[in-house]
């Protein structure tokens, strides 16, 4: 009886260490993060000047933006943002006295956003895989691609033009009323998937050095055409008065899908023109300064501080111009009491030094500050 206690006891304690070690804990330095644990798409701030908000929240360098987020920038400011989850490095700049949306859903395969005023630069560095997609759109137009450079610019009426620098662009009419409903556009019905195939045929392809405009009035004009001139008018007088809106039924009501294939075959789409050359090199030099961090490393928790912060400071040259160009002031030099320098756009607020930095924006109280060099 003792004998088989024993053997027992042995048995157990056998048990339990051979339990501690199927569930042992790696230690830090066996474990590397390589994949982001969103579950939705977000993206990081590389770089910032100026005033940049979201949801009335200033945004520095190394916040990470949420998918349906609105990013603002005002007069003489600009945000360089960098996609997370695609390892294509995408990478958006949003120029001054714009209003960004970044993305509307929360499929990490499509970077679906929208730039509704102001400007934009869009840049895929690499081959988008298989099932991943970016798709950009204004008040007039959607832009889709596979691996490219490209910028938007929307004027305040809602006019909106596509700017080819390389590869190449698809891009059609958009009909924002039908599409952009909270309660389900044109790809949430079976009605309104039909019409969404009709309106892709009538998408064109811009390439390197093209550019095309739709203005709101075309964008108008072209729905008319297609027959949704009254499916639109009766979601507006719904809003208005705050009905429910079953997209099937106004469809099914106010359109017909034969008129819509035919009003797209007579459609005639906006002319496409060439880029001046002078227009197009400035352009290409600017996107070759829009570069993104490593796709591995910036996906990598543990990495991304770090990185960023070696990032900047390579560029740092190039920042410091952009910030001159964008502020129209020149650089200069802080001096602080503590031995420390910092170079970049300073401006003077009371008894506060601002400095505009690669690193972001910096305040000094002037019992910090020695002095300023140029």
């Amino acid at each position: 009886m003792k004998l088989a206690i024993i053997l027992a006891h042995i048995a157990l304690i056998i048990g339990i260490s051979w339990g501690c070690k199927k569930t042992e804990t790696p230690r830090p330095t066996e474990s590397v993060v390589s994949e982001p644990k969103n579950e939705s798409l977000t993206a990081l701030v590389l770089f910032t000047v100026g005033k940049v908000s979201s949801e009335q929240m200033e945004l520095k360098q190394g916040d990470i933006i949420e998918v349906g987020k609105l990013i603002e920038t005002g007069p003489k400011s600009m945000c360089d943002l960098q996609v997370l989850e695609h390892e294509a490095e995408v990478v958006i700049r949003i120029k001054p006295n714009s209003n960004f949306l970044f993305g509307k859903n929360s499929d990490t395969k499509v970077i679906n956003s929208t730039i509704s005023q102001g400007s934009a630069m869009f840049k895929v560095s690499k081959p988008l895989k298989r099932d991943e997609k970016v798709q950009i759109a204004s008040p007039t137009f959607v832009a889709g691609v596979r691996g490219t450079e490209f910028g938007i610019e929307v004027s305040k009426t809602g006019d909106s033009k596509l700017k080819v620098v390389s590869g190449a662009v698809s891009t059609r009419v958009r009909i924002p009323e039908l599409e952009d409903l909270e309660s389900g556009g044109l790809d949430q019905t079976e009605e309104g998937k039909k019409i969404l195939a009709d309106l892709e045929t009538s998408a064109v392809t811009l390439e390197k050095g093209q550019t095309l405009q739709i203005s709101t009035k075309e964008k108008d004009s072209f729905i008319k055409t297609v027959g949704l001139d009254d499916a639109v008018k009766e979601i507006q007088l719904a809003k208005k008065s705050n009905s429910e809106i079953k997209l099937n039924d106004v469809l099914k009501d106010k359109s017909e899908p034969e008129t819509v294939t035919k009003g797209i075959e007579k459609w005639k789409a906006p002319k496409i023109s060439t880029i001046a050359n002078k227009d197009l090199n400035a352009e290409i030099k600017e996107f070759e300064k829009l570069i993104a961090i490593e796709s591995a490393k910036v996906r990598d928790p543990m990495l991304v501080g770090d990185e960023l912060k070696k990032f900047n400071k390579e560029r740092q040259e190039v920042l410091i111009k952009k910030i001159e160009e964008i502020t129209g002031k020149s650089s200069e030099t802080l001096v602080l009491k503590d031995g420390r320098k910092i170079q970049g756009v300073i401006y003077q607020e009371g008894n506060t030094y601002i400095v505009l930095s690669p690193e972001g924006k910096q305040s000094f109280n002037e019992t910090e500050v020695e002095g300023t060099e140029f």
